[in-house]
């Protein structure tokens, strides 16, 4: 079993990339032009809200003493901005998923890594990353189709 120091650490990594989602599929939600693809994106949002929100408080539950992280990262603050850029630039709801595309990749690369080391968490944090990672692929999977037809719904 992990430390409470070191699981602090790679869960906060995890709230941290969820919360950058969240106020990614806001901004893209905002930068979108088609407004089924809207209601979808701040769906995405609002299922990465409540992943963050699950996360940090069974991270509470396991480490009473844990210090949480409650915002997003530079980097995800960068990222949103060149989301703004691309839709000063050009609206465009394709160049939107993408954006979107790119942002998952970032959070399946860090849920693969404390996954890896799956033995090594509390079973009831381990079954939410499992089932938190099924269910960002199948939104990966949606984008992802949404972007390659170039249609929504």
């Amino acid at each position: 079993m992990k430390s409470n120091e070191e699981l602090t650490q790679q869960i906060n990594g995890i709230i941290e990339k969820n919360n950058d989602a969240h106020l990614g599929y806001i901004k893209a939600a905002e930068n979108a032009v088609n407004p089924r693809l809207r209601i979808f994106l701040q769906k995405l949002s609002d299922t990465r809200c409540n992943f963050a929100d699950d996360l940090k408080n069974e991270l509470q539950n396991q480490a009473p003493a844990a210090n949480i992280d409650a915002d997003g990262s530079i980097t995800g603050g960068l990222h949103r901005f060149w989301m703004d850029i691309k839709s000063m630039t050009k609206q465009d709801d394709e160049a939107m998923l993408a954006e979107c595309l790119r942002g998952e990749a970032a959070s399946r690369e860090e849920y693969k890594e404390v996954l890896a080391d799956v033995q090594n968490l509390p079973t009831n944090l381990a079954e939410m990353l499992k089932k938190q990672s099924i269910e960002m692929y199948d939104e990966v999977h949606k984008i992802s189709r949404l972007e390659d037809l170039g249609q929504y719904f």
